[in-house]
């Protein structure tokens, strides 16, 4: 960060001098790296169907304002966000429709696993 600072102050004094008095606000707290316990984390959220995502609860849309934006939308003020899908779900946006319903129940792949089981005696 100093020598991004340093950079900006060098194509300052070259485009306006020094005859100018700057000043610069930064921010260091630690604030994005806490969050509550049940805090929404989009690092943790599944992009697709099944998977374990901890911490994941719905929301309720309480007022326009720091919930909602200015483009079209399918919630309004009263709804509920649910951060999974539901049976009657479309699907992901980006998958094909054939792969959402591949993908929407487990299907049997013909492959399987061997694991060792753990003697706990």
């Amino acid at each position: 960060m100093i020598l991004q600072l340093e950079d900006v102050l060098d194509v300052l004094y070259a485009v306006f001098g020094v005859k100018y008095d700057y000043l610069f606000l930064f921010d260091h707290s630690c604030g994005h790296d806490k969050m509550r316990p049940d805090a929404l984390n989009t690092a943790s959220m599944n992009v697709g169907y099944g998977g374990v995502a901890k911490n994941i609860h719905d929301s309720v849309i309480e007022d326009y304002d720091g919930f909602l934006g200015p483009f079209e939308r399918k919630l309004n003020v009263g709804d509920t966000q649910y951060f999974n899908f539901k049976a009657t779900d479309e699907g992901p946006f980006w998958m094909s429709t054939k792969k959402r319903e591949q993908r929407r129940f487990d299907t049997k792949t013909g492959k399987t696993k061997d694991r060792k089981k753990i003697d706990k005696s």
